[in-house]
């Protein structure tokens, strides 16, 4: 039976449609910061890392980032993007890139910027 609500059909197209594009979207970009991970940027911070050096936090007020920290992040991208492999999650998965009204695109992520 065909949804013809108006408040259905608003809520398809200003919230599920979107979020679903916002998904892809991160999904892609996991995808490339992982495999950056593998193409030597995980080695770049070993676990007797400290803090990076950038001199960020003094001159634009961000928090320093340690090595901790970047490895928490990355096994938290890692269990994020097993999401999307999972075969439990196919249905959702497809359902997600079949929402998507706009042609996939992302950037890719360089392990040494």
């Amino acid at each position: 039976m065909p949804i013809d609500d108006p408040v259905a059909i608003q809520f398809a197209n200003a919230q599920v449609r979107p979020n679903a594009e916002t998904t892809r979207a991160a999904a892609f970009q996991l995808t490339a910061y992982l495999a950056a991970l593998e193409a030597g940027g995980a080695s770049l911070f070993p676990a007797a890392g400290g803090p990076v050096e950038d001199g960020r936090q003094s001159t634009e007020g961000v928090s320093q980032v340690t090595a901790d920290e970047v490895r928490a992040f990355n096994a938290l991208a890692a269990s994020i993007a097993a999401v999307f492999d999972d075969p439990a999650n196919a249905a959702g998965v497809a359902a997600m890139h079949k929402l998507c009204v706009r042609p996939p695109r992302f950037l890719a992520v360089s392990p040494i910027g």
